[in-house]
């Protein structure tokens, strides 16, 4: 019946987060996770990955967010503002993106450092995606594809929308070349993808519906698992529901729901690469 990969974003941004999503695959459906290069909490917590072998980890690029780049500032200046922030969100930093004002280079350096944060730590990353979803963007995507080959990086994942409005039918069109500039690189991606529209926002109900009825061959959903209390994560306003994610990914009906599905609960290596 086809592959699940469920995978939680954001391992690093605080100790809860990272111990939630722990839980979510010893005791729940987590299958990956895709580990912050500059979260707040990685270097502190790699170490529990230790205990969980078959969880899959990868590279949560950031370009965009309230935390600082992990590359020296003066080496990416066209992604760094007067002060070395990167941009807020993907809202800021796409249209210097679109003018090309984003120098392809930067972003590299930016990657690597990132990774070597995770690889520092001797965990090996199988897959990469981004923040806020920027992979979306050619010109980061290209840089991706890159450094995929360079570092033995089978997957990336390609973001999808069920929205028909300009933002949804955007994010189509977006996806749909990079699922294209994928498979041109000989790199392994999902087919359908749940986890754009409702981010933040799973319910028991909503992912088992997921995981029941969205078709396609290799299905990856993407969530956010955490803490009840964490008051470590009081500085990113994002309104997610953390612990409503957790209670659903551990939750009896979603694990049914994985059953009658007939997928396998897989980690993105298990997605065969295409032949270039």
């Amino acid at each position: 019946m086809g592959l699940l990969i469920v995978t939680a974003d954001d391992f690093g941004l605080t100790p809860a987060t990272s111990a939630a999503i722990v839980e979510a695959h010893r005791l729940g459906i987590v299958s990956a996770t895709s580990i912050l290069g500059n979260g707040p909490a990685t270097t502190r917590t790699l170490d529990l990955l230790g205990a969980v072998p078959d969880l899959e980890i990868g590279l949560h690029l950031a370009l965009v967010g309230e935390d600082p780049p992990v590359a020296d500032v003066r080496s990416i200046p066209t992604l760094v503002d007067r002060r070395g922030r990167l941009a807020r969100s993907w809202h800021h930093l796409l249209p210097r993106l679109a003018a090309g004002r984003v120098d392809p280079d930067d972003v590299r350096r930016e990657v690597e450092a990132q990774l070597a944060v995770i690889t520092s730590g001797g965990a090996v990353p199988t897959f990469v995606n981004c923040h806020q979803h920027l992979q979306l963007w050619p010109s980061v995507a290209r840089v991706l594809v890159d450094v995929c080959h360079d570092h033995a990086i089978g997957f990336v994942r390609t973001p999808g929308s069920r929205h028909r409005g300009p933002a949804g039918r955007g994010v189509t069109s977006l996806a749909g070349r990079l699922a294209a500039l994928l498979r041109e690189g000989g790199l392994a991606t999902n087919d359908a993808f749940a986890g754009l529209d409702e981010a933040g926002g799973w319910s028991v109900a909503t992912l088992a519906e997921a995981v029941a009825t969205t078709p396609g061959q290799v299905l990856e959903v993407n969530v956010h698992p955490g803490a009840v209390h964490d008051a470590d994560r009081a500085r990113y306003r994002w309104g997610y529901g953390w612990a409503d994610e957790q209670t659903a990914l551990m939750s009896a009906a979603c694990t049914a729901a994985v059953t009658a599905s007939g997928r396998t609960l897989v980690g993105p290596s298990a997605v065969d690469r295409p032949q270039r």
